[in-house]
């Protein structure tokens, strides 16, 4: 049921109301009610970030308390009196909704902030929101926001990377009302949004690390295999917000690109300041590689997310040629390097075809690997070794009407070349 029908419904019931405020109201029921209003406002607060749909409720419109931090066999329907509270760095099987509930209202004030129809952003507003989603995320115990928590870590690795997930949505969604509002301005407040911006959309990406580390000899294929991590899910809330991370990445690594420039010295501290600079452009750019493999293996085995992988090929092969011509701006605005870029025009046809390769590939069986059990990923030109496979044979019913071309005839022609019916792709 979507929630925004049911909501009415859950006010109705009265749901959103104190437990205690009905006398008659048992023990077992009360906490029930606690649990099932948290996840009923939580819905709808990510169908709201998700949709642009204006927050139906406010933080004021409720005073359902969270549930209590004991486990499910601790009450039952005959309890007379609900057992001691739990230490909340104790885990139990409410901590997760517990932990969630103490940044709802942060999350629900970025959410009514973003969406709204008068779009005001006020620089305090937005850092103050900032500050407090990062100290509900510190606060949290640690098996809900890293590794090293104690407890069973497998147990715990779906609850981690799904509070994580919704945190760093949320602090994505909050600065980049700026980042992408003042990219050509900049400023104090711009720099500070810039900056969270990257590291949300990094620790989104992050997750796919963990998602990816899948066995190359594997069958049936990843998408069948059940991993207890959010990424995993279906369902394009999920595949939308990684889609977001990557272009942002994809936009920061376009501005340091641009921004570059020689130093002005020479020395070992400014040797040392480029290195850095270097490493931290190639942990970027291994960021949007795993968001782009996550959609390579959607398409495969899955025919869904053609254009986020499509979109995502196209950014990440024009921004590494960048990258590696070292192309920089000169005095009259051009660039100069000892090797063109690759342009969005070039690069747009390579990676509709590593789409279609994928779409007319096999889609059940092993992955296939090279002698060392590693990935066949032969390069489309040797400017990109290692970015994309382009192997991947073409033996499907799907689009026989398909030139058979090489991929090095594809540069310097537009999409109006390739005869293929676009409305056959499947939809995201």
């Amino acid at each position: 049921m979507f929630v925004g029908d049911s909501l009415p419904s859950h006010l109705m019931m009265g749901l959103h109301r104190d437990p205690t405020l009905f006398p008659n109201m048992t023990l077992f029921w009360a906490e029930i009610r606690k649990r099932l209003w948290l996840t009923v406002i939580e819905i709808e607060l990510q169908v709201s970030l998700q949709s642009g749909i204006p927050l139906a409720l406010s933080w004021e419109d409720f005073d359902c308390p969270p549930p209590i931090n004991i486990e499910d066999d601790d009450f039952s329907l005959n309890s007379t009196s609900m057992a001691p509270e739990r230490d909340i760095f104790t885990p139990t099987k409410t901590t997760f909704q517990i932990v969630l509930a103490r940044s709802l209202r942060v999350r629900m004030e970025i959410t009514k902030l973003i969406n709204r129809a008068r779009l005001n952003v006020d620089p305090n507003t937005i850092m103050s929101l900032s500050d407090s989603l990062m100290s509900s995320l510190n606060e949290a115990p640690a098996q809900l926001r890293d590794d090293f928590g104690s407890g069973d870590a497998k147990n715990n690795a779906f609850q981690r990377s799904f509070h994580l997930f919704l945190i760093w949505r949320s602090m994505l969604a909050l600065h980049r009302l700026v980042f992408l509002k003042q990219v050509d301005v900049g400023n104090e407040v711009y720099s500070v949004s810039r900056m969270y911006c990257v590291q949300a959309s990094v620790a989104l990406l992050a997750q796919l690390e963990f998602v990816s580390q899948i066995p190359a000899n594997v069958s049936p294929h990843p998408a069948d295999i059940a991993l207890p991590h959010v990424l995993h899910l279906k369902g394009g809330l999920i595949q939308d917000d990684i889609f977001h991370a990557a272009i942002t990445i994809c936009l920061e690594l376009r501005l340091e690109l641009t921004e570059s420039k020689s130093p002005l010295v020479t020395g070992t501290i400014s040797n040392l300041v480029s290195q850095s600079a270097q490493y931290h452009r190639k942990a970027l750019f291994q960021s949007i590689e795993h968001a782009l493999e996550h959609f390579e293996n959607m398409v495969r085995w899955e025919a869904r997310a053609c254009k986020f992988f499509t979109s995502l090929c196209i950014l990440h092969m024009t921004l590494e040629s960048q990258s590696v011509t070292g192309s920089t701006p000169t005095t009259d605005g051009s660039e100069s390097s000892t090797h063109q870029p690759l342009t969005i025009d070039e690069a747009c046809p390579m990676a509709s075809r590593r789409c279609l390769e994928l779409l007319k590939g096999p889609k059940h069986g092993h992955r296939s690997t090279d002698q060392d059990g590693d990935f066949d990923t032969e390069s489309l030109n040797p400017v990109f070794d290692g970015l994309l496979s382009a192997n991947a044979p073409l033996h499907s019913e799907f689009l026989d009407d398909m030139p058979n071309m090489e991929m090095s005839d594809l540069l310097g022609i537009t999409l109006e070349d390739l005869d293929f019916d676009w409305t056959m792709l499947p939809e995201l």
